[in-house]
């Protein structure tokens, strides 16, 4: 749809709590109308689209968060190297360095849960044939068979950048809820990951669904962590002479 159709109107930019270098407006459709030549794939098949560009904006949401936790982890590791209180610096103190090693760890584990998923995605469209009419089709349902994992990273990650925003700002102190510092741009900016492409309550609802999908079904692909357990071979029983051992025990 272009800008100059008729009916298609641009609203005034909303003044956000955060987020403030991006554009916000409404776009606002009276009666316009779009040629044939204009439509983007199927006729009464454009949720497919929008749910699947949904599921990969999850995933770069949660990148997203970890990027900003990162550098409010950077900042308030900074300040406390460099704030004195009581004739040293405040990252001496046992109750900061408690808060930048949950910080630390919140920021490791939603690292790994990125690649994670990433990787499973990329090892599942990596086995697509590129040849064929259907290749889009085929795309959109591998990227589907991942849908939860993409939740659950978007959950967990924008969760832990809260945390994160949070440790940041209390480890400012005061200066933290000053709008010339950067943590208290870290604060507000972060508020919205936890809406942006789904709320994570949407999320949480989304992701019990889609497990219970794979459950009926079977699980579409082995690749699933929650299906690997259910899909791995029995193990057959060790023997030392005439007497019977039991299996290895599996981890978990």
């Amino acid at each position: 749809m272009e800008k100059s159709f008729e009916g298609f109107s641009v609203g005034a930019e909303e003044k956000k709590m955060g987020l403030r270098g991006s554009s916000t407006t409404q776009l606002m459709l009276d009666n316009v109308k779009v040629p044939v030549e204009n439509l983007l794939g199927e006729p009464g098949k454009g949720h497919k689209i929008a749910f699947n560009v949904l599921n990969v904006g999850r995933l770069k949401v949660a990148t997203q968060a970890l990027g900003m936790s990162k550098r409010a982890f950077t900042e308030a590791a900074s300040y406390a190297t460099m704030r004195k209180q009581f004739g040293k610096a405040i990252g001496e103190f046992g109750a900061i360095r408690e808060k930048l090693a949950d910080m630390t760890a919140a920021i490791f584990a939603s690292e790994t849960v990125i690649y994670r998923v990433a990787g499973l995605l990329d090892s599942r469209l990596a086995l697509l044939d590129h040849s064929g009419s259907d290749y889009y089709e085929r795309y959109q349902k591998a990227i589907e068979e991942y849908a939860a994992e993409c939740a659950i990273a978007k959950v967990f990650c924008t969760e832990q950048l809260d945390m994160v925003v949070d440790e940041a700002v209390q480890i400012y102190g005061g200066y933290g809820y000053i709008a010339e510092y950067p943590v208290e741009r870290y604060y507000r900016d972060a508020r919205i990951q936890r809406i942006f492409e789904g709320t994570n309550e949407i999320n949480r609802i989304l992701i019990p669904t889609m497990l219970f999908r794979k459950a009926d079904n079977g699980g579409s692909h082995s690749g699933n962590w929650w299906t690997r357990r259910g899909t791995a071979p029995p193990l057959k029983p060790h023997t030392r002479g005439n007497l019977p051992l039991p299996p290895p025990r599996l981890p978990g």
